[in-house]
């Protein structure tokens, strides 16, 4: 079997991360639009805007690690 390359690994781990962070704020999106509750509808705002937040924060430590999406 054959090894993975740290620049492999790397890749894989930054999609992995990226593609749940995508889906938590797109889940986030939807919860929102169906709740009430005014409380509910910030937090999940709230989760939407960190998990932003954390796709910009990765993209960029991708760019400097030369790791391409």
């Amino acid at each position: 079997m054959e090894k993975l390359s740290q620049g492999n690994l790397l890749s894989l781990t930054f999609s992995n991360m990226l593609g749940r962070e995508e889906l938590l704020s797109a889940k986030c999106l939807e919860y929102s639009s169906k709740v009430n509750n005014l409380e509910l509808k910030d937090m999940f705002e709230e989760y939407k805007t960190l998990a932003q937040e954390h796709i910009k924060i990765m993209q960029g430590k991708m760019l400097k690690l030369n790791i391409e999406q």
